[in-house]
This record gives structure tokens, sequence and C-alpha cells, in this order.
């Protein structure tokens, strides 16, 4: 998607940038493993047909692809090559519904897995596809008022939440407490993307 082809979206351990021709050495380096393409639902491709799908994933409208850089080592070494470690995704998939996408992540580089890169990836992507689809003008203002204050209030919600699953819940029933959490969470990204900006701007200058 040509809209993202200039955004950066910079978080407080990651930063998203549009998915670029640098980029598709590493990443098809990740998709030789067998296990990220099924997880992906991806076929095997060539380093050539890697560089044709990055363009067509540029221009096609129903896509918004952003790849996913760890903050502090692209700081400190300056290489987005470098410091990739997976990607995250928007899918328009009905043409009627313009306002409805699904969010997908993907963190490819295992010593990333289990730091919160990916949660904190889906909640700036989650923020940046509300306002692309709200069609507004500065499309990342929402998610710089917004972020801190979001990814704050995840941690507070879902540290107890898990703390709770795993020491109380048995294991038959995690599934289904895990499934009720994460509908209580959707309701309360849906009140934060509410507040007004104005509010947040507010909030931070009390703090």
């Amino acid at each position: 998607m040509r809209k993202n082809a200039n955004t950066r979206i910079t978080g407080t351990n990651v930063i998203l940038v549009p998915y670029q021709k640098k980029h598709v050495a590493k990443y098809h380096e990740w998709m030789k493993c067998p296990m990220l393409r099924y997880l992906t639902g991806s076929e095997p491709l060539t380093l050539e047909e890697e560089f044709e799908m990055q363009i067509h994933w540029l221009e096609d409208e129903d896509k918004c692809t952003f790849i996913i850089l760890d903050k502090h080592v692209f700081d400190s070494t300056e290489s987005e090559a470098e410091a990739m470690i997976g990607d995250t995704n928007l899918f328009f998939n009905d043409p009627q519904e313009p306002h409805i996408a699904e969010v997908e992540i993907m963190i490819a580089d295992e010593a990333s897995r289990g730091k919160k890169r990916g949660w904190e990836s889906c909640i700036l992507m989650i923020q940046y596809g509300m306002s692309l689809m709200e069609a507004k003008s500065d499309i990342l203002r929402e998610c710089r008022m917004k972020f801190l204050h979001t990814f704050q209030t995840s941690c507070e919600f879902w540290l107890p939440v898990q703390l709770v699953n795993f020491l109380l819940v048995p294991a038959s029933l995690r599934v289904t407490y895990v499934s009720v959490a994460s509908f209580c969470w959707v309701n309360i990204l849906c009140y934060l993307k509410n507040i007004p900006v104005v509010e947040c701007i507010e909030d931070k200058v009390e703090r």
C-alpha cells in the first residue's frame, strides 16, 4: 500500500517501517523456515520472486505492511536489515467493507520472541490502522499521543490476567479464560481509541 510508503512509526522498543527492497534478502532467509511458512500460509519463493512480491505488496491497495525493527538494535547499528525482527500487516479482505481490516503479526527472529515486541507492534498497527481507515489528515498524531497510555494500560491489564491464568486457572479452562479476557481487552481498546486526543495531551501535561 503506497499510503504507508513514507511512514515510520516509533514505539518504546520497536520501530515500524515500510517493507522495502533492502529488507527482502533477510525476509527471504526467514521464509526458508518451514514452520514460518506453515504459520503464515506462505509458499516457498526464490529470491527473485520475493523481490517481485515486495513490489506487489507496495502497490496493492488491500494490504498495508510494515517491517518490525528492534529499536535498541537500530539505535546502536543504524542498520534496518540488522534490526529486523518480523513484520505486521493490515489486510483489507472485503472491498465492500473498506473500514474493516485484519491485523497479522509475525516475530520471525527467535531471540526477539517472548519480549512483548509483537504486543507493542500490534498496538501501534491497530492505532495506525484506525486512523488510516478514518482518513485523518495526520495519521500518526493519534499514535504518538495515545501509544504510551495504551501500552501502559495493556501491561496493567494483561500482567495480572496472565498471573491469575497460570497460577489459579486449570489448564483445561485457560483457553476459555484468555478468550474472555481478550474480549474485555478489545472493549478497553475501543474505549481508549474513542478518548479525544486533547484529553491525552492534557493527561501528559498533568503528569
